[in-house]
């Protein structure tokens, strides 16, 4: 609650650790209080928070929002190859309700 306080005073929209990331973002904790080294609970962070501005931007601008597995069909491009590229957000795609999605009338 407080990194999210912290990040919604900076302007940026807050971050949601899920359920089943929890055991890596405490990780990454762990290894900070340990050994003082923070890149990987940076890395870790700078990857929920460009989902959560991902999400934002794509309603904001009122674009069209489709599951990651339809714009894989269409595109004729394999579902776990775009899986892959939406949990490292080398493309702009974001979960909701455990589905990932994308805006789908972007060029990406």
């Amino acid at each position: 609650m407080l990194l999210n306080d912290a990040l919604c005073r900076l302007g940026f929209p807050p971050i949601i650790v899920r359920n089943k990331g929890k055991l890596a973002y405490y990780a990454t904790l762990r290894r900070y209080d340990s050994n003082g080294t923070t890149q990987q609970f940076e890395d870790h962070l700078v990857v929920l928070m460009l989902e959560a501005l991902h999400r934002r931007i794509s309603y904001l601008e009122g674009a069209t929002i489709r599951p990651l597995t339809e714009v894989a069909r269409t595109r004729q491009i394999a579902s776990n190859a775009l899986l892959n590229q939406a949990k490292r957000q080398s493309i702009p795609a974001f979960r909701e309700r455990g589905v990932w999605k994308i805006a789908g009338d972007r060029d990406w």
